[in-house]
């Protein structure tokens, strides 16, 4: 998945915070990572090669992290920093109840097909 496909498809999109085998989160929900969105962080499961997987996702719109506008607002320090503590905070979070691997800031997919297909 690249930039221009979502760009192209999605008002909205899939932020993935980590992964966990299936089953581990179930009920997870946290905060999400910007408090100017109603949208907060939730398990979804995909269907591995070796099983199920739980993926942390906060649904975002595409234009947070994509465009040139996006481009700009992900090297200012101050828009960047409350986010990616907010990331961390969901990893914490989810640490505390199951095994977790976790994914980059700002990885993005335009929706379960697309992640699944990546897992």
């Amino acid at each position: 998945m690249n930039a221009v496909d979502i760009q192209r498809g999605c008002d909205t999109v899939l932020y993935l915070v980590g992964l966990a085998r299936g089953g581990s989160l179930s009920g997870f929900e946290a905060p999400g990572i910007d408090d100017t969105i109603a949208s907060s962080a939730r398990v979804i499961q995909l269907a591995g090669r070796l099983g199920p997987i739980d993926a942390i996702v906060v649904a975002v719109p595409s234009s947070m992290f994509v465009g040139d506008e996006a481009e700009d607002r992900l090297q200012d320090v101050a828009w960047l920093q409350p986010r990616a503590q907010r990331h961390d905070d969901i990893i914490a979070s989810a640490r505390s109840r199951a095994g977790l691997m976790p994914v980059g800031f700002g990885s993005v997919f335009s929706g379960t097909k697309a992640l699944e297909r990546v897992v």
